[in-house]
Formats: structure tokens, sequence, C-alpha cells
């Protein structure tokens, strides 16, 4: 074998050896770029775990936020005032809150006409969500009203004129008391749309106040001979059954008494606004897990849905609460013939309230 024929082969060898032993190397990198160490692994999965939560929750909160905007739309609406045409606004979302007469859960009321109780406070609570306001109405529970009467098994039958809060003790049950009391303010408001109901037994009051620490007012009306904690110019931090000491008594001895206590219930309800919204600021999931709570303990019955508390606690975070916040519908109290305190409304600047407040002109 000549030399230039070695030289070849040594050459080829060499060559081959080295792009074997260079391949395995590559190989060898490689497995041991690959391979991670555990506590890597744990914060990898980890990181991803909280990825995937954070999606699904911001997912779920977007859906629950576009079907409580959907839902809250009221059906368009049309009146008409002094000759021109008005158009329901689609930007309000009307909430009535009613405070029923009883001390018991919902679940421990005989579904009977009559067992339901009568509505003391009436609020119609009126949500902008374009100009981020909000608007409350006061309706005196003796204002004179077409109430809707049932027969002993709920069955609709004739109307009849008396104070607004009887329609509650016509229904045999609070889902159809619900119904008929917000069919009877939206007629008494000349039919301006309501979308939701919530109606709270008197037990319900002290937990919602409770769980945001009481609330602080001043009494401006001589109730001391009903309730000795309250004493005119004096102020009180209300807890537990004396905040529905505030709100529930009257002074039976004036013919005025339901709208003093109408005007006390508006003084409360801005205490209370302007409370919870500091609190909520802090624990946002509060509303939910009161809704929950007063649903689970039967204090309490709406067709108000988490869905829509999601959409609108975000717009209520944007608006301020003034004075002005909470009106009472204008009129005066007379004793009825009945020798009951009657509640007469000022017809014309109760509908150009509602007008103001509700509809746009249409062109």
């Amino acid at each position: 074998m000549d030399d230039t024929k070695v030289t070849e082969e040594i050459d080829n060898d060499m060559e081959a050896l080295s792009s074997d032993g260079f391949s395995e190397v590559k190989e060898t990198e490689k497995k041991e770029k690959k391979k991670w160490k555990r506590w890597q692994k744990i914060l990898f999965g980890t990181i991803i775990a909280i990825l995937i939560v954070l999606v699904g929750a911001i997912s779920a909160i977007f859906i629950l936020r576009q079907r409580g905007e959907n839902r809250l739309k009221a059906e368009e609406h049309y009146t008409t005032y002094n000759g021109k045409r008005y158009k329901f606004r689609e930007d309000v979302v009307n909430i009535l809150c009613l405070g029923i007469d009883k001390n018991e859960p919902i679940a421990h009321i005989e579904r009977k006409r009559g067992n339901i109780g009568m509505s003391d406070a009436i609020l119609l609570v009126s949500i902008d969500l374009k100009e981020d306001e909000v608007k409350i109405f006061a309706i005196p529970r003796d204002s004179m009203a077409d109430i809707q009467t049932t027969s002993s098994d709920g069955q609709l039958q004739d109307k009849q004129r008396m104070q607004l809060c009887y329609q509650y003790a016509y229904g045999v049950s609070m889902e159809q008391s619900n119904e008929l009391t917000v069919d009877a303010v939206s007629h008494l408001l000349y039919d301006t749309p309501i979308q939701r109901c919530c109606a709270i037994n008197f037990e319900a009051l002290p937990v919602l106040n409770d769980a945001i620490g009481g609330v602080d007012v001043v009494i401006e009306e001589d109730l001391e001979e009903f309730v000795p904690e309250f004493i005119y110019g004096e102020e009180i931090h209300l807890e537990g059954k004396l905040a529905l000491s505030f709100v529930r008594s009257r002074n039976t001895k004036r013919v005025d008494g339901v709208v003093l206590r109408t005007q006390r219930q508006k003084q409360y309800a801005l205490a209370f606004a302007e409370k919870a919204k500091d609190v909520i600021s802090e624990n946002p999931t509060l509303p939910i897990t009161l809704f929950q709570e007063l649903q689970k303990d039967k204090n309490m019955c709406t067709d108000i849905t988490v869905e829509d508390i999601t959409y609108l606690m975000p717009e209520l975070f944007k608006i301020s609460f003034s004075d002005d916040i909470i009106q009472v519908l204008p009129g005066e109290s007379v004793l009825g013939e009945s020798g009951f305190a009657e509640y007469k409304l000022d017809v014309d600047s109760v509908k150009k309230m509602i007008i103001d407040t509700f509809y746009e002109e249409v062109e």
C-alpha cells in the first residue's frame, strides 16, 4: 500500500471519529439544556395555573357583565307630555326597593293573600349609566294609587283606589307581591319602565347595616317618646335593631307621621350609600356575599341576578352621592274619609319630574 492511500484512510477515519464524537457531545448538551430542575417545574406550573385562573375569572366577569347589560335594557317605551312625544332613555336602569313589615324569613310565611305583609318603605332607585348618576325617589306608603286586588288564590280581580302600601298584601307569595307592586308603581309614575325589584323583610336590615359597620345619623325628628335613644338634635351610631327602629318608627300622633318617616328613610339611605361605597371599595366582593347571604336566609325576594350586580357595581363606583340624590315625590298628607292618612301626589309636579329624569324628547 502506497503512502498516499494510507494517508487518505487515516484522514477518513479521523474525520468519522471526529464527526461522531461531536454529534454525541451536542446531543448531551441538548439533554442537559432540556433538563429542568424540580423548583423550575413547580414555578412554571404555578404560573400557568395562575394565568389560567386569571383568564377564566376575567372571561367569567366579562360574560356576567355582558349578560347583565343585556338583561337590564328596557323595552322601548314612549309617552306624551304637553303635546310632545318622549322616549324612555335606554341608559337608565330602574330598581324598585321595598321594605316589608315582616319579622320572619320568607320561607316561614304561609303562601296566602294577606300573610305577605305591606310595603312600609318604597324607593325607586334610578341608575343613569350614561351620566354616571343615581337618583332615588322615595314614595310615601300612603300615596293613593290604583291597587290590583286578587282572590284568595291570587287570581286578579278589579282595581280599587287605596294606599300604595296595601298592594303588597294582595299577593299570595312575595314573588307575586313584587310583580303587583312593580305594576302599581310603574302605573303611578305614568307607566315608566321598572326593570328590577328587590323586597327585604325587616330582619334583613340589621344584617345589611352591620355588614358595613353601622351608620351615623343626626336625629331630626322628636321621637324620644317612641324610641328613648332618639334624642332630637343628637348624633347616633345605628347598629342592629336600632337601625331598624330608625327607618320603621313613626309618630302616630301626627297626620304627616308617614311622610316624616319617609324623610327619615331618605336620610338613612343616603348615609348608608355613602358608608357602603367606602366599605365596598375595600372589599368589592361584599355585595355578592350579602346578596347570597340574604337569599340563603330567606330574608329577600328579588329578580336581581349575580349578572346584574356584576354589571352595575363598577358603574356605581363612578357615582358620587349628594344630599339631593333622594327626592320625595311631591304632594301632601291629608286625613281621608276613612280616618286614615292619605298622601295626595302633586300630579303636575310628579309628571314633570318623571319626564325630566327618565325621558328624552323625540323629534
